[in-house]
């Protein structure tokens, strides 16, 4: 009876809290009831024991859907008492975290009492995975802890966690679909049995004998749905070690998809630069079985070329090398009534063995290869088609793009692989660069402030700083140096250098070109001016120190607030997220990730809004209004 209350009693709470709408105090009581209350049952199962042994256990004589032996106790008393910890945890985290997300602009979050009905539910489902003693009612639990999950990633119903919440409900599905099958095949494998025909009373399968190739075929289709799983290994690393393990694994594939011959005679490696950071391996699939074929459908576009590339290439690394024969051909060219000639050369090649090729070839690796020549022999007679003069000219460097200039941070040795992301993102929020197409150009405040650090602290402002401070704690990792010699080196010229500083750059100030506007400064009248501050760009009055009036920068909107009838306004969290919200603010608490369109609702005046979908909605729940937007034609007829 105990086994049944386990499983019974949180989906009888997780009704009861459904229809606890807008009471949220009663909801937090009812899911703490329910967790307590299963942590007690499953504290009662353990008193039924024979011998040291729990014996709730189904046995052929006597078949049960529901059952336990000491491991699955184990399980269950591990899932109780995490569950009890959530549970607790969530109570007082939930309604914090709500706030901070309104903050940030987010929608409303989940009902309270939707998300504890569900939390209740899993809890219920995962109880019946654990005791079920029917392989189906297995995985009928199983698939019902994937559904009553899928809705508890969404609680604040971003778009993110909306997209994480479907993939995770596709992956899982077709994984337990897959596994589901195997299973059957499992049991179709039974033969022997000492009481008749196998059936799915998981006591059979203790028993049983099993016949090698359905048991095989079950295996790998149980083991084909993959579920959520990590495709590549630890991104943030510079290193071009791989195990011997992985070696192994990929070996085995390249000769199985390609031939024995596609592997090279001797193992390959690659030597890891200088000052890299050893401690991961080289960025590799996890699963080389797990092809990007395979994983394209559980991908977006952009994941499947990441994917694709990180694959092919660590594939083709540990392929043979290609083969080819270069040919070089240098052509006497001469007009006749004119003295002296020209010699114009040429080469190409001829593929023998494709090798790594035939995977994978890097474009970019062979930009000025040679091309492949007709076939020429000594002596021939060519006709000159045309001749072509060109006049090239030494062109300035272009600017860097996020690529280009992650590449020459890893070259310099300024950043490590998990920096170079943030070191990107810093200069780009604080304004020192700015987005031209793919390009990052300098601004003006950049350029200052680049300059101003390099005057005063030229040590640090440089690109071998950072590759001399790794080095030096390399050489004292290895005993080579003395630490404290080495926070002196650096500590003493780094104090003597803000002291400096300090004294230099007293009332220093440095002056950039400054957007004027046509807001008034509320305290003298003057046209206030855009300065970038820490946190992106604000309204500042002219007139400082005099004046002091400062006003955060915001996108002024012909929308009105549907609550206090104030002006909307678009504004940027902390995390740089954009939202729209009342100018009235903290008085109007009102917000939306919807656009304001600028145009007000045909039914109740008030101002309308586009979403996701393109869809054109009145903020007023009592109106009701919902259109598609409308479809601009990319080109007009002649008519038009």
């Amino acid at each position: 009876m105990l086994l049944y209350l386990s499983v019974i009693i949180p989906f009888i709470f997780a009704l009861a809290i459904y229809f606890c709408k807008n009471r949220d105090s009663l909801a937090r009581k009812l899911i703490l009831i329910a967790a307590a209350l299963h942590a007690l049952c499953v504290i009662l199962i353990s008193c039924f024991k024979n011998n040291g042994k729990l014996v709730i256990e189904s046995t052929i004589e006597n078949p049960t859907l529901l059952g336990t032996d000491t491991i699955s106790w184990v399980i269950l008393a591990i899932t109780s008492v995490l569950f009890l910890f959530c549970t607790i945890h969530s109570i007082a985290w939930i309604p914090v975290a709500n706030k901070l997300e309104a903050g940030e602009g987010h929608s409303k979050p989940m009902s309270l009492n939707v998300f504890y009905c569900f939390m209740a539910a899993f809890l219920g489902s995962m109880s019946l995975v654990i005791l079920s003693q029917n392989l189906a009612l297995t995985w009928v639990a199983i698939e019902a802890t994937t559904l009553v999950s899928a809705p508890l990633i969404c609680f604040h119903r971003t778009k993110a966690s909306l997209e994480a919440m479907w993939k995770y409900l596709l992956i899982c599905s077709v994984g337990i679909g897959i596994a589901l099958f195997g299973t059957m095949l499992l049991v179709h494998s039974i033969i022997g049995a000492a009481h008749g025909d196998p059936i799915l009373n998981l006591a059979y399968l203790r028993e049983a004998s099993f016949n090698a190739g359905w048991f095989k075929a079950a295996f790998i289709l149980a083991l084909a749905g993959y579920g959520t799983t990590g495709l590549i290994t630890y991104m943030r690393t510079d290193s071009l070690r791989i195990s011997e393990e992985a070696r192994a694994d990929a070996n085995k594939f390249i000769a199985s998809e390609y031939g024995e011959k596609y592997l090279p005679e001797k193992p390959r490696y690659f030597k890891t630069r200088a000052g890299a950071q050893d401690g991961h391996e080289a960025i590799r699939p996890t699963n080389v079985a797990i092809t990007p074929a395979i994983a394209k459908s559980s991908l977006t576009n952009d994941q499947y070329k990441l994917y694709n590339l990180i694959w092919c290439r660590y594939v083709a690394s540990l392929m043979a090398a290609c083969i080819q024969d270069t040919v070089k051909a240098e052509i006497k060219a001469e007009k006749a009534g004119v003295d002296g000639y020209c010699i114009f050369s040429a080469s190409g090649y001829s593929i023998k063995f494709d090798g790594f090729t035939a995977l994978y070839e890097d474009t970019s690796d062979n930009a000025e290869s040679e091309s492949t020549l007709p076939e020429i022999k000594a002596g021939d007679a060519l006709k000159a088609k045309e001749v072509i003069g060109n006049q090239h000219f030494t062109q300035p460097p272009s600017h860097y793009t996020e690529a280009s200039l992650i590449k020459m941070l890893e070259e310099t040795g300024v950043g490590r692989p998990s920096t170079y992301a943030s070191i990107v993102s810093t200069i780009i929020k604080r304004e020192y660069v700015k987005r031209d197409g793919k390009l990052l150009k300098a601004t003006e405040l950049g350029m200052a402030t680049t300059a101003l650090l390099k005057d005063k602290f030229p040590k640090i402002v440089n690109t071998k700083f950072t590759a001399s401070m790794e080095t030096k704690l390399d050489e004292i990792d290895e005993g080579k140096c003395n630490y404290i010699e080495m926070l002196h080196e650096y500590y003493d010229d780094l104090e003597n250098s803000l002291a400096r500083a300090k004294t230099d750059m007293q009332g220093q100030k440095i002056q950039l070109q400054e957007d004027i506007t046509d807001v008034k400064c509320e305290k003298c009248g003057r046209n206030m001016v855009v300065k970038v501050g820490r946190f992106g760009k604000f309204l500042a009055c002219p007139g400082y120190p005099e004046c002091k009036t400062t006003k955060p920068l915001v996108e002024e909107t012909k929308a009105t607030c549907p609550e206090c009838g104030g002006q909307v306004i678009g504004k940027k969290s902390k995390r740089g997220y954009q939202f729209y919200g009342c100018s009235n603010y903290p008085k109007c608490n009102f917000m939306t990730l919807d656009k304001p369109t600028g145009e007000n609702c045909p039914q109740c005046g008030k101002s309308i809004f586009k979403g996701k979908g393109g869809m054109i909605s009145c903020p007023d729940s009592a109106c009701g209004y919902t259109t598609k937007a409308a479809r601009k034609n990319a080109k007009k007829t002649q008519e038009d």
